[in-house]
C-alpha cells in the first residue's frame, strides 16, 4: 500500500511538468525478440508493436523530443546516442553500452536500472531523479552545471564524476499517530512519501475508570445501579431495581336521576388516580296520566317520576279533522267552469266541500295556409280537454318562404376587363336571392386583322345563320370556327350594338329573333 502511496506522489510531482512537453511516446511491451533501431521512429514503431528488446544500432542517434516511458517489461540495449530533450520514465532496464545525453529531466523510478557497461551519461544543465540503480563496471557521468538528485535508497555505484556532485536526498517522513483507548491499542507510523519505507510503534490499550449512577424506584418506574468508564463511556454493569407497585384506595359516589356517580382508585403513596369509572345519570322514571285531545279540543299529559318526584305537564294539540272522500266528484270542471268534491271526517261528524278549479283551453296549433314572402298564413287551433273549441289565428308573412319562383336581373355588365354580376331575384317580392358571377367579354380588337381579312367574303356573301348562336342571353358570332361575343344580356328578340375593333372600324349587327329562332339578321364592318 505503501509503495502505491509512492507512486502516486511521484506520478503527481511528474505530471506538473508534463503540460510543456511535447506528445508522450509510451511502451507497452508483449514480444520477446530483439528488434535493432537507428532513429526515433524506428524506436516509435518498435514500442508501439509491442516488443520487448530493443536494441539502438552502434552509430546512430535517437532523439526524444516529447516523453519517453520504459516500462518495467522492456529492456532497452544503447549502443548507439540518446538525446533527451523532453523527459525519460525508466521502469524497466537500461543496458548503457554508447552515451545517454540529458537535455531536459531522467526519473529513474524504483523499479529502474541503469546499467552502465562502457557507457557514458552527459548531464548538462539539467536534472536526473533516481529512485532506482544506476550501477556497472565503469559509471562515468558528465554533470556539468546539471542536478542529480539521488533519492531514498537510491543508488549510484561504480561512478566516475565530472562537474557537479550528486546530491544524497534521504527519506521524507511522515508521522501518524491513533492513540489507545480503553478497548483498542494505539499506533504510531512512520512512511516515506517518496518511497516505500514504512514503521511502527504499538500504544497499549488503557484500562477502565469506573463511575457509578443510582436511580432510585417509584410506584410504576424501575430504578438502576450502572457502572460506567468514564474515559470511554463504556457501559460496563446494569442492575435493575423493579418497581415498588401502587398501593390502592377506592372511593365511591352512587348515580341520581340528573347526576353521574363514579368508582375512583387512587394510589395511597404517591397520588396517582389510577381509574375513574363513570357511573352514567339514571335518568327519570316518570308515570303518565293522560286526558285525551279531540278534533277541536286539546287533551293533556301529566308524568310525575316515581324516584325523586320530579314533575312535569303536556299539552296535547287538537287533532284537527281528518278528511276523506266520502263521494266522488259530483261536478266534473270544464275548459271555463270549477267542479267540486265532498269529504267527510273520519273522526266525527264534520263535512267539507273542495272546488277543482276549472282546466282552462290547452289548444294545439295546425297550419291550415302557410305565410309566404308575400301573403299572411293561417292557423287552427283546436282546445286538447274539449274538440268543439277551435279558433283561428293569422300568421305573419315569412319572408324567407319564397315560393313563387325566380328571375334573373343583371346587376353589373361584363367587360373586356372586368367580369359582371347576375342577380337571382324572387319573382313575388323581388328580393335578392342569390349572385352569380358574368365570364368577361373576349377581347375581340384581338382578331381586328382576322375580321377585316374575311369581312368580303363572309360578312356580304357567306354569312348564314348558322354564323350565329343565341344560348339564353348570350348571343355568338361564329366566323371559321372563331367566336365572337357580341352580346350577353340579348331579349331574343331584337338585339342591335356596335364593337370598336380600334384602327377605326366598327362591327355592327342588327338581329331580329323571335324566341331562340333568329329570323333577320345584319353585320356591318364598318371604317
Amino acid at each position: 500500500m505503501k509503495t502505491e502511496f509512492k507512486k502516486i506522489t511521484m506520478m503527481l510531482m511528474v505530471l506538473s511538468m508534463a503540460f510543456m512537453l511535447l506528445p508522450t511516446i509510451s511502451i507497452t511491451a508483449s514480444a520477446t525478440f530483439t528488434t535493432e533501431v537507428k532513429n526515433a521512429a524506428e524506436l516509435q514503431n518498435a514500442l508501439i508493436n509491442g516488443e520487448t528488446d530493443i536494441t539502438i544500432v552502434t552509430g546512430y542517434t535517437v532523439i526524444i523530443d516529447g516523453t519517453l516511458t520504459i516500462n518495467n517489461d522492456v529492456t532497452l540495449r544503447l549502443d548507439g546516442r540518446i538525446f533527451i530533450n523532453g523527459i525519460l520514465y525508466n521502469n524497466g532496464v537500461i543496458y548503457n553500452n554508447g552515451i545517454l545525453y540529458n537535455n531536459g529531466v531522467i526519473y529513474n523510478n524504483i523499479e529502474g536500472i541503469i546499467h552502465e557497461i562502457n557507457g557514458e551519461i552527459d548531464n548538462e544543465g539539467e536534472t536526473i531523479h533516481n529512485f532506482g540503480t544506476i550501477s556497472g563496471n565503469r559509471v562515468i557521468i558528465h554533470n556539468i552545471d546539471g542536478v542529480i538528485n539521488n533519492y531514498c535508497t537510491g543508488t549510484i555505484s561504480n561512478a566516475e564524476m565530472y562537474g557537479n556532485p550528486i546530491v544524497n536526498i534521504g527519506h521524507d517522513f511522515i508521522v501518524v499517530t491513533v492513540g489507545a483507548t480503553c478497548e483498542e491499542d494505539g499506533v504510531i507510523t512512520v512512511t516515506c512519501s517518496r518511497c516505500d519505507y514504512f514503521a511502527f510503534e504499538v500504544l497499549k490499550k488503557l484500562d477502565h475508570v469506573e463511575e457509578t449512577e443510582t436511580v432510585s424506584t417509584t410506584c410504576t418506574e424501575d430504578g438502576y445501579v450502572k457502572v460506567t468508564c468514564s474515559v470511554c463511556g463504556e457501559t460496563l454493569s446494569f442492575e435493575v431495581i423493579d418497581a415498588t407497585g401502587h398501593t390502592e384506595v377506592t372511593e365511591r359516589v352512587a348515580a341520581t336521576c340528573t347526576e353521574d356517580g363514579y368508582v375512583k382508585v387512587t394510589c395511597s403513596v404517591c397520588g396517582e388516580e389510577i381509574s375513574n369509572t363513570v357511573l352514567p345519570a339514571l335518568g327519570h322514571n316518570y308515570f303518565t296520566a293522560v286526558v285525551p285531545a279531540t278534533c277541536t279540543s286539546d287533551g293533556s299529559m301529566f308524568h310525575v317520576c316515581l324516584r325523586c318526584t320530579d314533575y312535569y305537564f303536556e299539552v296535547v294539540p287538537d287533532l284537527g279533522h281528518d278528511f276523506v272522500v266520502v263521494v266522488d266528484v259530483v261536478v266534473a270542471p270544464t275548459c271555463e267552469d270549477d267542479g267540486y268534491t265532498i269529504y267527510g271526517c273520519s273522526r266525527c261528524s264534520e263535512t267539507m266541500g273542495d272546488v277543482v278549479p276549472a282546466l282552462g283551453h290547452n289548444y294545439v296549433g295546425v297550419v291550415v295556409v302557410p305565410a309566404t314572402c308575400t301573403d299572411v298564413g293561417q292557423e287552427m287551433r283546436v282546445c286538447a280537454n274539449d274538440a268543439s273549441h277551435i279558433e283561428y289565428r293569422e300568421i305573419p308573412v315569412n319572408g324567407d318562404n319564397h315560393v313563387g319562383g325566380t328571375y334573373e336581373k343583371t346587376i353589373t355588365e361584363a367587360t373586356v376587363e372586368a367580369e359582371g354580376l347576375m342577380g337571382i331575384y324572387c319573382s313575388d317580392c323581388d328580393t335578392l336571392l342569390d349572385t352569380r358571377i358574368i365570364d368577361k367579354l373576349p377581347d375581340v380588337t384581338k382578331d381586328f386583322e382576322f375580321l377585316k381579312e374575311r369581312a368580303a367574303g363572309i360578312l356580304r356573301n357567306g354569312l348564314s345563320q348558322n354564323n350565329l348562336r343565341l344560348d339564353g342571353k348570350v348571343l355568338t358570332l361564329v366566323v371559321d370556327g372563331r367566336e365572337f361575343v357580341l352580346s350577353t344580356n340579348a331579349n331574343n328578340r331584337n338585339i342591335d350594338g356596335e364593337i370598336a375593333l380600334g384602327d377605326g372600324y366598327f362591327l355592327r349587327f342588327d338581329i331580329k329573333g323571335n324566341g331562340s329562332n333568329i329570323k333577320m339578321f345584319d353585320i356591318i364592318l364598318k371604317g
